[in-house]
């Protein structure tokens, strides 16, 4: 039994290179899907630093119809980078909601969105709305990897409160 075993984690400790070299699988949509509009109005906000964005989002409802139970994965990327220094990371601020209310058939419009970024002041921001459509299968959601439909959001210059 022990012989075994140690037949077994060597057979898998050889074979584990060749799994970690196996095809990923392709980028694809359920749906066809484009983001229509996204634009966001910016003020300062309570603190020194803080940027208050609100934030439209359009995108056509590829899901409308749908035979098969499905949902959107949606998003506003956030991107910043300041002067001289390398890209600090990206954020993404989700668009969680009750797709039937937001969603008329046609298009999917989310409105007011709200979020606050802290000591961004001197950097360079860049807003990109962000969505996906995918079918719920028998095993759940399909994974995600998924091609996003993209669109870099209009910012308004900051307002004073």
């Amino acid at each position: 039994m022990k012989r075994m075993m140690i037949l077994l984690t060597a057979t898998t400790m050889a074979l584990v290179p060749f799994a970690s070299n196996a095809k990923k699988p392709p980028n694809i949509s359920d749906y066809e899907l484009e983001v229509l509009s996204c634009s966001c109005a910016s003020e300062l906000g309570p603190a020194e630093g803080d940027v208050i964005y609100t934030c439209d989002v359009s995108w056509s409802d590829a899901i409308a119809g749908a035979v098969n139970p499905a949902t959107y994965g949606a998003s506003i990327d956030v991107e910043w980078e300041q002067e001289g220094v390398a890209m600090d990371g990206l954020r993404s601020v989700d668009l969680e909601y009750d797709w039937s209310e937001v969603c008329d058939g046609v298009a999917c419009t989310v409105e007011d969105k709200q979020f606050m970024l802290t000591n961004y002041t001197d950097q360079t921001v860049t807003l990109t709305a962000a969505v996906k459509a995918f079918e719920n299968r028998s095993a759940g959601k399909t994974p995600r990897n998924f091609v996003k439909s993209k669109l870099a959001c209009d910012v308004a210059p900051i307002e004073p409160i």
